[in-house]
């Protein structure tokens, strides 16, 4: 049944020729299950293996069953295949230059921006070892509050927003590189924008700095996290679009 919903909606949204982001958050989930199902990782080879194969079927009630014994196939090639390790994984993957989504979903870890970022921004440029990179993906996955995914995003379509009470709680579960990632996604999400004359101001009038500051056009220079006895101090050193600098600490 899982099977024939993902073959029907597939073709449905190729025979139209367009999609909403809904449709394919719908197939993707679908997807993710088939492949779980089967033992499989959700890489990207995969993913483009099981939708070409949905294509090619013919009528979905009639071909449900080819689909499967397809997976079926894939899945005895994936269990037979040598079993490698998390390092040999990495080293292969920086090695033959492999994108992350043919890599993290073998060893089981998420492609969420910080795993993709230690693994292409960091380890693949050797900025860390194979050690330092496990042992990041490792602790990224005892964030079970989902911290990760709300400590930087977007509000609207360039408006940035930093949580800086998830800051420092991902600062105390000790998530390495954290400094790093935040300017790394500050860069790649608005440098494109620098330019626009817009400015929010950073500071509630007369409450001094909220938990979550909201910011639109600029650049981050310098990011310091230091602790001092029980307090945890973060320096940002920014600027505006109107080339002056600013600091908060």
């Amino acid at each position: 049944m899982m099977c024939e919903k993902y073959i029907s909606m597939l073709k449905s949204i190729h025979n139209k020729n367009e999609f909403t982001t809904g449709e394919w958050a719908s197939i993707y989930d679908l997807e993710r299950g088939i492949l779980a199902r089967f033992g499989l990782p959700n890489s990207f080879k995969l993913s483009s293996f099981v939708q070409e194969a949905a294509l090619d079927s013919g009528d979905v009630g009639e071909e449900s069953n080819r689909f499967i014994q397809l997976l079926t196939n894939c899945a005895s090639d994936y269990l037979l295949a040598p079993i490698r390790s998390d390092k040999e994984i990495m080293e292969i993957g920086r090695r033959c230059k492999i994108p992350f989504d043919n890599v993290l979903p073998y060893m089981g870890i998420d492609t969420h921006s910080y795993c993709v970022f230690v693994y292409e921004e960091l380890y693949c440029q050797g900025k860390i070892t194979v050690k330092e990179a496990i042992e990041a993906f490792k602790m990224s996955m005892d964030d079970d509050d989902n911290l990760l995914s709300k400590f930087v995003q977007f509000v609207g379509e360039y408006n940035l927003q930093i949580n800086f009470e998830i800051y420092f709680r991902l600062h105390q579960m000790q998530i390495p590189f954290i400094e790093a990632y935040l300017q790394h996604e500050i860069d790649i999400r608005s440098r494109n924008a620098a330019d626009n004359k817009d400015w929010h101001k950073l500071f509630a009038k007369g409450k001094g700095l909220p938990f979550i500051i909201s910011i639109r056009h600029f650049f981050i220079f310098k990011l310091e996290c230091y602790e001092h006895g029980n307090d945890c101090f973060l320096n940002i050193i920014f600027e505006g679009n109107n080339d002056q600098w600013y600091g908060i600490i």
